[in-house]
């Protein structure tokens, strides 16, 4: 299951260590290569994916998206979208590379996503990512 999930608030806290960017949440596309999300203060998300293969959220990772919060949403505070310990759901659409072999299909570079919350609702909607040639 491709999910998304907010990071702790110790995590919080120490990021500033060793030129590590500000980020709320963490997104995994089930392929073992996690990216970022950013709550913005105008009620956006912007998604980042781990281009450096660190494991850390620094200058070298690339935005491939961002979105507008939906409206039920936009009045939380950043990174209250979940809550610890809660994984939302993310679901591809529109452009799915059908050729790719195997039970999990994998996006091409300008696939649309679907952050939903465990109770079903959508936070966000990103229209279209556009995921660096490297990490396809």
């Amino acid at each position: 299951m491709c999910t998304w999930n907010s990071i702790s608030a110790e995590a919080l806290r120490s990021r500033r260590e060793s030129g590590r960017r500000k980020h709320h949440y963490t997104w995994d596309l089930d392929d073992g290569r996690p990216g970022f999300v950013r709550h913005t203060k105008k009620d956006r998300l912007k998604i980042y994916v781990d281009a450096d293969g660190d494991g850390l959220f620094t200058a070298d990772d690339k935005l491939v998206g961002r979105a507008r919060i939906k409206k039920p949403y936009r009045s939380m505070g950043q990174g209250e979208i979940l809550e610890f310990e809660a994984y939302g759901t993310i679901t591809a659409f529109n452009a799915l590379d059908t050729s790719s072999s195997g039970s999990h299909a994998d996006l091409s570079s300008d696939a649309g996503l679907t952050f939903g919350l465990p109770n079903g609702d959508v936070a966000a909607v990103f229209k279209r990512i556009f995921l660096p040639e490297d990490y396809l």
